[in-house]
């Protein structure tokens, strides 16, 4: 017994709303990260000027190199590949 909620070749009606939300759901996600980044970035250089604050001792384990942070292009890719992926399923069943 086969259970689906599509019926296998969509209609046009089905196509366009399900790759609009799919998009949609996307770009929203890419907002998010995009303002968490850009608030991520604002809080930065306060807390530099804090951490001037605190002891030597504090500092000095500060200071130890952290690497770069670049996750949110990671997250923006996968957001992407994934809205297209999507996109993709829902064509190849039209």
């Amino acid at each position: 017994m086969e259970n689906e909620w599509l019926p296998s070749p969509l209609k046009p009606w089905q196509i366009w709303p399900l790759i609009v939300l799919g998009w949609a759901v996307c770009i929203a996600g890419l907002a998010v990260v995009s303002r968490l980044q850009t608030s991520i970035l604002g809080r930065r250089p306060r807390l530099e000027r804090i951490r001037a604050k605190f002891g030597a001792v504090f500092r000095e384990a500060w200071c130890i190199p952290k690497p770069h942070d670049d996750t949110y292009w990671l997250l923006y890719s996968f957001m992407l590949v994934g809205a297209g992926i999507v996109t993709w399923l829902v064509l190849a069943r039209a």
